[in-house]
Order: structure tokens, then sequence, then C-alpha cells
């Protein structure tokens, strides 16, 4: 018999499931291949230890037991759990108003720079033009690409 063919037979053996000739050919085979003989006493060791744990006794009524102290011990859900749940989307909305607020009023305190022309129209620019790079017309690729420098 083929090592593969005892290998999947393995299992069989140690139960003493095989026929009779199937039997006494793995035995032969386990006796002369020191391969299939290691994995044997592997398969027995693990199969043996697993014999050797004894079957759990089952209790017909432990899951309505459990059920039971489970109900029983369930604690009632807190007042502030509530609370939670609503208070949640209310300081969510509040603090997006005041997110708002604050932006607008930094907003409006900004300094604002502004000039008049030589017919008294008053233009207002921003601080852009003072602490961004590119801000200025002198700046301004357009104006560099338009104007005719030769």
């Amino acid at each position: 018999m083929e090592c593969h063919n005892v290998k999947n037979q393995l299992v069989d053996f140690f139960y003493k499931e095989l026929e009779k000739d199937s039997l006494v050919e793995v035995q032969n085979h386990i006796s002369t291949c020191a391969g299939c003989a290691i994995i044997y006493g592997n398969i027995s060791k693990v199969l043996g230890a697993a014999a050797d744990v004894k079957d759990a006794q089952t209790d017909a009524f432990y899951s309505t037991r459990l059920f039971a102290k489970l109900e029983g011990s369930a604690p009632a859900t807190p007042y502030w759990m509530f609370q939670k749940k609503l208070l949640r989307p209310v300081l969510l909305v509040s603090m997006a108003a005041l997110g708002i607020f604050v932006g607008v009023t930094i907003g409006n305190k900004l300094p604002e720079k502004t000039t008049t022309t030589e017919n008294g129209n008053v233009i207002i620019s921003t601080l852009a033009s003072e602490y961004y790079v590119g801000a200025s017309s002198e700046d301004n690729l357009e104006n560099y690409y338009l104007t005719d420098k030769k």
C-alpha cells in the first residue's frame, strides 16, 4: 500500500473502522514505513487525548434558567441615557452655530485697507495684498502675459 493511501486511512485505522484486509495492510505499512509510523503516532496521541475528555452533561433547562436570570437582572435604562440621546443633536447644532458666530465675528473685526481714487470712489482691498504672495496686481500672471513688455 502506498503512503498517501495509508495517510488517508489512519484515522479509520485508529478507530478500527477499516475492513480486515485494509486493516492488515495499514498495519503492515506502518510497521515498515517510519514516516507513516510517526504520523500515526501523532494522530493516536491527539485522538487518545480527545477520547479522555468526558462529554459535557447537557441540562435541558439550562437555557431557560439562564434567560430567566438575564431578564430578572437586566438593569433598567437610566434617565441620563435618554438625556444623552436627546442632548447629542442639540449640542452638535449649538456648537456649529457657535463656530459660525465666532467665525463671522472674527471676520468682521479684521482691519480693512481703504483707498480712494481721484474721482472719490472708495476701493476696499483685503489683507490678501499684504499677507499673501502673488495677491498684488504686479505679481498677477495674467497681467504679466497680457502686458506688452519688450
